[in-house]
C-alpha cells in the first residue's frame, strides 16, 4: 500500500495518478471500503500452525515469486 508518497498530494493529483497506473477503476467501486473488496468472506480468525504450514507447503512458492519478480516495475514519482 502506498501512503506516505500521497501524503502531499491533491485530491486531484491522486485521481491522474490512480488512472495513469491503473488503479481508479478498482478504487471508484462502489463499497464503503474498497479495501474490503480485497477481504475474504469467510477469514481464518484462530488459523492453526499446521493448518497454516500445510497450505504453505501447497503453494508453489518459487512459480509465485518469479511472476511476481516477472511483473514488477518501479515507479518513480
Amino acid at each position: 500500500m502506498l501512503l506516505a508518497p500521497l501524503i502531499g498530494m491533491d485530491k486531484h493529483e491522486i485521481i491522474d495518478l490512480a488512472q495513469e497506473i491503473g488503479t481508479y477503476d478498482l478504487s471508484a467501486l462502489p463499497y464503503d471500503d474498497c479495501c474490503s473488496f480485497f477481504d475474504p468472506k469467510h477469514p481464518e480468525l484462530r488459523a492453526r500452525g499446521d493448518a497454516l504450514r500445510e497450505n504453505v507447503q501447497r503453494m508453489d512458492l518459487e512459480t509465485l515469486m518469479t511472476q511476481a519478480l516477472g511483473e514488477a516495475r518501479i515507479e518513480r514519482l
